[in-house]
């Protein structure tokens, strides 16, 4: 059964600016975009929205209301670039770490399985994994499940959530059709039927959800309780780890390669550790006169055990 993690930042670009700018930590931020050029508020810092201030308002509107706030155009591209960053941060936790779908992503997505046994059980993954963004001084939502859809939706609805592989209907049922991800049409028709939970939506057989709201709506149900598949793009550096060395005289004693070998895997293995990584893929070329061999290593978890992959590139270059 896999296991999927979802991390939650909300309001994300808030969150971004005041990691990049401490000094607005102390201040009310509120960011605009311009739509059909009249300025709205895009997202604001909770305080901002208990004093009058929400998403969709006219600039001019929320600087009368909250005229000491700080206000500052959205950057999308940024904020998505920035999140970027966050996902390879967290491969630390596990190799593949993705966004969420949507044009303005505030979510990471984890497939974990195999992962959390190295923290000792899921609990304790949790718990590192929420004291490392913690101490990097963001404010996240985490959850563990066994689908996409089920992950995310208990991410946005509680701070912390564990479910058990095939209690995602029974965690699920209480919570907001909000948390299906569905287009706004379909949850204003929803709740003109008063279908308010995912427990009531459940109660209704599939073939009268299809045909008053198409396939999206049983769809969604069907990822969050695991029953159809869903995948994610994973994010991966931009460049590999890479080490090199040169001679002007070829090398032909096969210990003073495999010595030279072992230094490079050294080199890389410390530039992981930096990342907080391991090696999953390795691939290593050797060029001579007459041509160049090379060496490919693929493994199911990342790892930094050095002896481990030493043997496996021993036993690589001896089949070459």
């Amino acid at each position: 059964m896999p296991r999927v993690l979802c991390v939650w930042f909300p309001k994300w670009p808030i969150q971004r600016l005041r990691s990049a700018r401490p000094e607005l930590d102390r201040s009310e931020v509120v960011l605009f975009a311009g739509q059909n050029q009249r300025p709205l508020i895009t997202v604001c810092s909770p305080k901002a929205e208990r004093l009058g201030l929400r998403t969709g308002q006219p600039l001019a509107e929320a600087k009368t209301l909250l005229p000491k706030a700080v206000f500052l155009p959205a950057d999308g591209v940024a904020d998505r670039s920035a999140l970027c960053q966050l996902a390879l941060d967290c491969q630390r936790f596990s190799p593949l770490v993705g966004l969420d779908e949507g044009a303005h992503p505030e979510s990471l997505l984890c497939e974990v399985t195999g992962c959390t046994h190295l923290w000792d059980g899921e609990e304790q993954f949790l718990q590192a994994l929420r004291s490392y963004w913690c101490s990097r001084g963001y404010h996240i939502h985490v959850a563990l499940s066994s689908s996409i859809g089920a992950a995310w939706a208990l991410a946005h609805t509680s701070t912390k959530s564990l479910v058990p592989a095939g209690d995602e209907e029974l965690a699920l049922s209480s919570l907001s059709v909000a948390a299906l991800r569905l287009l706004p049409e379909a949850l204003e028709r929803l709740e003109a039927l008063g279908l308010w939970t995912i427990g009531e939506v459940l109660r209704i057989p599939r073939e009268a959800l299809a045909s008053r709201f198409g396939v999206m709506l049983p769809q969604r149900l069907d990822q969050a309780l695991g029953l159809l598949p869903e995948t994610f793009v994973c994010e991966r550096l931009l460049e590999p780890l890479t080490t090199l060395r040169e001679w002007e005289v070829p090398i032909d004693d096969r210990f003073a390669l495999g010595l030279v070998c072992r230094q490079m895997l050294g080199e890389l293995l410390s530039m992981a550790e930096r990342h907080g990584m391991g090696l999953q893929e390795l691939e290593g070329e050797l060029r001579t006169e007459t041509g160049h061999v090379t060496i490919e290593i693929r493994l199911v978890e990342p790892t930094r055990d050095e002896r481990h992959l030493a043997q496996l590139a021993e036993i690589g270059r001896a089949h070459v």
